[in-house]
């Protein structure tokens, strides 16, 4: 049997989705003994909640995106933005209310927790998907 894979919805622009990174990137050793692969999705958060982005980005802000990724030759074409606006429509379809949100068989999980709880949360997942 393969990896599971464990999709995690989260938003570029998002500090705690940077600290979950971060945290899971750490727990890449605990990963690959559960046999866990993350598939990060990025998603427009501001699409599917009361937060929003400042008001300077408010009507130039996928132009000023766009605009950056092609001078820095970073996302090539522009289709990567309607890729995320896809990702995101599955995200709110999925009833993903916020992120980061690890998506464990179908059921949203949300937030970042110690290493520890993740690990035993995850730990407990692989087991009963592996069962």
């Amino acid at each position: 049997m393969g990896n599971l894979c464990v999709p995690v919805y989260f938003d570029f622009a998002s500090s705690i989705c940077f600290i979950a990174h971060t945290v899971m990137e750490r727990m890449k050793p605990d990963l690959a003994q559960l046999e866990i692969e993350l598939k990060w999705l990025p998603v427009d958060l501001t699409r599917f909640s009361s937060w929003k982005r400042g008001a300077r980005s408010k009507g130039v802000g996928s132009e000023n995106v766009r605009r950056v990724s092609r001078d820095l030759t970073v996302l090539g074409d522009d289709s990567w933005l309607l890729e995320l606006q896809e990702q995101t429509e599955r995200c709110v379809e999925a009833e993903v209310t916020g992120v980061p949100t690890f998506m464990l068989d179908g059921w949203p999980i949300g937030g970042i927790q110690t290493d520890d709880t993740m690990r035993d949360l995850l730990g407990r997942f692989a087991a009963k998907m592996q069962a």
